[in-house]
């Protein structure tokens, strides 16, 4: 659930209830309910590397004690979608290799990128904004892929 929050120019966000998003399981490349810990990793990768400013707000429950949610807030950006072709650029100047075999890890027409060990999926139009030559994340999976894994 998304609830924009305009006094403060931020969007909040809710998880679903019990769900922490979708994380990449690297064995068998597909994409897996991600725990709480590995939701919080990701937005922590996405404000490092991606330049969000994703703020945790806390752990909502109810109605039933059995029932949680995750409440962040991130930025509004006002702007469009970019093209695929100016997220390719983007991230191919940050270093980033799109990487084809892997292609179509969360919705549809996403494409997937890393750099080293750190990986992007979900990577498309609607989960980008661009405002000018400013172009900055909403929806991206970001992961570290463990060493051992290569």
């Amino acid at each position: 659930m998304c609830r924009h929050l305009p006094e403060q120019e931020r969007w909040e966000k809710i998880t679903h209830a019990n769900g922490a998003g979708f994380c990449i399981d690297f064995e068998t490349w597909h994409v897996v309910d991600a725990t709480p810990l590995q939701y919080l990793q990701r937005l922590r990768l996405v404000n490092r590397y991606l330049g969000d400013d994703i703020r945790f707000l806390g752990v909502e429950t109810g109605p039933s004690r059995h029932t949680t949610r995750i409440r962040t807030s991130q930025p509004h950006v006002r702007g469009e979608a970019p093209s695929p072709e100016t997220l390719v650029r983007l991230l191919v100047g940050l270093g980033f290799r799109r990487e084809r075999r892997v292609e179509r890890l969360g919705a549809y027409e996403a494409m997937t990128f890393r750099h080293g060990n750190l990986w992007l999926f979900d990577v498309r139009p609607p989960n980008f904004k661009q405002s000018g030559d400013l172009v900055l994340p909403v929806d991206v999976i970001v992961q570290r892929k463990p060493r051992q894994m290569r």
